[in-house]
């Protein structure tokens, strides 16, 4: 096979690639020759600086493009709303999760457009302790006196 063919068949069976490729047709844009070419430094790029918001403002991403987490506000609240009626373990659990995203939100490793979301499910949490706490101070209180009068007996 010669004879002017750019794609002679090589020893394995595969065409030979051509030098040039043939022209771009006439209207089109030129193109750049050998693809997208990787900025010197890589990311984020040199001399970039964290930006940083308004006092009082979470903290953006460090630098643009940058992945955040996922904020878990939904679940949050659903947890510290479970613990008035379910078990008082998910309003701990609500308690820490909330104020480790909330940290992280401020941070800027997490999306802070659930940051209203997750403050509600801590104040949910915090509520529920105080009214157990309460609740248990009276209950405790109300053995000892029924206890110190000698029970329920006449």
């Amino acid at each position: 096979m010669s004879g002017g063919n750019p794609y002679q068949q090589q020893p394995g069976g595969y065409p030979q690639q051509p030098n040039q490729y043939p022209q771009q047709p006439a209207g089109y844009p030129p193109q750049q020759q050998g693809g997208y070419q990787q900025q010197a430094g890589g990311y984020p790029p040199q001399g970039y600086q964290q930006p940083y918001g308004q006092p009082g403002m979470p903290a953006q991403a460090p630098y643009p493009g940058a992945y955040l987490q996922p904020h878990r506000g939904t679940m949050l609240i659903i947890f510290a709303i479970c613990s008035w009626f379910v078990c008082l373990i998910f309003g701990i659990v609500a308690f820490i999760m909330a104020g480790k995203d909330l940290e992280a939100m401020k941070s800027g490793q997490m999306d802070p457009s659930g940051m209203g979301i997750t403050k509600a499910a801590r104040l949910v949490s915090l509520i529920h302790f105080i009214f157990f706490a309460v609740i248990m101070v009276i209950y405790v209180v109300a053995i000892v006196v029924v206890g110190a009068n000698g029970g329920f007996r006449r």
